[in-house]
């Protein structure tokens, strides 16, 4: 089963809605649940078409076929103190893990903030237990400053998260 990985356009707002409400409910290591995004579709389309050719922000999707199986985002904060600090997030689909696309979608979005953005630090959130993750990130190169405890509840259990931040390689 092979995969393609694209940008994501203003016409795969619902979609990203449906496949967020999917994976919110596979695992307890995203920031959302079984409600995905917090985001009706028509807001999502707007975001989605203003970012269409932002140096900035990239959002990607990969899928097989026509079913998106994975996602990947990298956002530059707008505030100016913080304007070097990018943030990152990936989720897959479970039936997906372990194949590659959390690899793939990495893998464009630092190129991306590499060659794209003036972003010139990368940062993320993982659950502290998210193992696979904190390989994932690990590996290319992202460090754990330190752990924000009850960084999120849910079922009202406080989950404690690692803060990795891996600096940019500028390639212009």
């Amino acid at each position: 089963m092979a995969f393609i990985i694209r940008q994501a356009h203003a016409a795969d707002a619902a979609q990203i809605l449906n496949f967020s409400r999917i994976v919110g409910t596979e695992t307890d290591f995203l920031s959302f649940g079984a409600e995905g995004l917090p985001y009706r579709q028509e807001e999502l389309e707007r975001i989605l078409q203003s970012l269409e050719h932002s140096n900035q922000a990239l959002v990607l999707l990969a899928l097989n076929d026509d079913e998106m199986v994975g996602m990947g985002q990298v956002s530059q904060m707008r505030e100016p103190r913080m304007h070097h600090r990018a943030e990152v997030a990936v989720a897959v689909k479970k039936a997906w893990w372990n194949r590659g696309i959390g690899t793939n979608l990495l893998k464009i979005l630092i190129r991306f903030a590499s060659e794209v953005s003036n972003a010139d630090i990368l940062y993320l959130e993982v659950c502290h237990d998210n193992l696979r993750a904190l390989r994932l990130y690990s590996r290319f190169g992202f460090r754990s400053i330190g752990t924000f405890p009850g960084y999120m509840k849910v079922s009202g259990e406080l989950i404690d998260c690692q803060i990795m931040v891996m600096p940019v390689q500028h390639r212009h």
